[in-house]
């Protein structure tokens, strides 16, 4: 290589260095900007996209309650949740949009699990998936007002062991309609 192209490409990787620093700094000192794209998310996505999303929430727990409401202290649950969600929206029906997703957690359990002290056994792994319709009968971006129907059906394919203390899944067939407006 000539010493003008090490020159030249010198120069391009400083280029691309230095763009690469500027975006990193305003993405640092600008606030975020994201919408999610369903139903509590209150955003209406474009007719006829797919949208495909890995996210992950990582939950942690130091109280424990009984039945009887007395608080057991000395308790730890740390879980690690990646989630893939898929949705898909169609074109209008009588003015709305519609569409579908699923939503796929995987749920591990982290570090000693325990209660009062006492460690469990836990069973990580896909925990039930969210199967689910929606509907948009009013949208409006410019006032941020929506009103949406969504249906979700979680059919009992997750993790389960009975012999364990905690689960990914609940082992259990979950239907849940709900809708959210304006307020929520």
């Amino acid at each position: 290589m000539t010493s003008t192209r090490k020159n030249l490409a010198s120069r391009a990787i400083c280029t691309v260095g230095a763009a690469g620093a500027l975006l990193a700094l305003s993405a640092a000192v600008m606030p975020a900007q994201a919408g999610g794209p369903l139903p509590y998310d209150l955003i209406t996505p474009p007719p006829n996209v797919n949208i495909a999303i890995m996210y992950n929430e990582v939950t942690t727990g130091n109280s424990f309650y009984t039945a009887g409401g007395t608080k057991v202290g000395n308790t730890s649950v740390v879980t690690d949740v990646p989630i893939l969600r898929f949705v898909h929206s169609f074109g209008q029906v009588f003015g709305a949009q519609w569409g579908v997703q699923i939503i796929a957690p995987d749920v591990n359990f982290i570090g000693n699990t325990k209660v009062g002290g006492q460690s469990l056994s836990n069973n990580g792994g896909f925990a039930e998936p969210q199967l689910s319709a929606f509907i948009y009968p009013y949208s409006n971006p410019t006032q941020d007002a929506y009103l949406n129907f969504t249906y979700f059906f979680s059919p009992a394919v997750g993790a389960y062991n009975r012999n364990v203390s905690l689960n990914a899944s609940s082992n259990s067939v979950v239907n849940n309609f709900g809708s959210c407006g304006v307020s929520c």
